[in-house]
């Protein structure tokens, strides 16, 4: 009996220990956003290069799950988005974009800390960094303060797995700032992405919506 009770204890206590382990607060970013993110190329068609700020920037994700037997949304957001866009003759150039996934926050640190370690391992070097690379974009001509609205398609990596994933654009371009929101839906299975068995949550969404509010501000002519 007392050995009995002795292989529960030790089973409680490495069960408690893990789980502690992954829900411990997440580590700081190991480099600047600004550092890792790419530049437009030099000698690329713009005569005007806006910088994401992520002062003013968010990145937001949504997901529904059932939470001990109760429905519950959970909202995931970071401001630690990069990129560059360019505009010439009307014309706008995107450039790749990215975010660091370690710094994505929820209403719950245990839960963060799940994040990042069970479900996007980005603590692990190769896969701090969620990054999109376009492709190819519709066609449009801008209008100084005038919003447009067109679909951006390319290439998005998330835990080492790249998909093509197609963005809804609607930006606002001035001499001193582009605005905007970029959206799409995207689905965790595309992406290898699963979640924790743990006894308390479940029908965790599989397609979940994305949402980009972008502010950049100009660079240089």
């Amino acid at each position: 009996m007392k050995r009995l009770l002795l292989v529960l204890i030790i089973i409680v206590v490495i069960i408690a220990a893990a789980f502690f382990y992954v829900t411990r607060p997440v580590s700081a970013p190991t480099q600047d956003i600004n550092a890792v993110s790419q530049k437009l190329q030099a000698g690329s068609a713009t005569s005007s290069v806006y910088m994401i700020s992520q002062k003013d920037s968010l990145v937001k994700f949504t997901m529904n799950e059932m939470l001990r037997g109760k429905p519950f949304l959970v909202v995931g957001t970071t401001t630690q988005i990069a990129g560059e866009i360019g505009v010439q003759n009307g014309k706008i150039t995107l450039g790749a974009l990215t975010l660091n996934a370690k710094t994505l926050v929820t209403d719950s640190s245990q839960r963060n800390g799940a994040i990042v370690r069970l479900i996007l391992r980005s603590d692990k070097p190769e896969n701090e960094f969620i990054t999109f690379k376009p492709t190819s974009a519709d066609s449009v001509t801008v209008v100084s303060g005038t919003p447009v609205t067109f679909n951006v398609t390319g290439d998005l990596t998330i835990s080492g797995v790249t998909k093509p994933a197609t963005f809804k654009v609607t930006a606002t371009v001035t001499d001193e700032k582009v605005t905007g929101t970029a959206e799409t839906k995207l689905k965790r299975s595309d992406f290898n992405l699963v979640i924790p068995n743990l006894s308390f949550v479940a029908n965790v969404d599989d397609a979940f919506p994305v949402t980009a509010t972008i502010v950049a501000r100009r660079i240089m002519k």
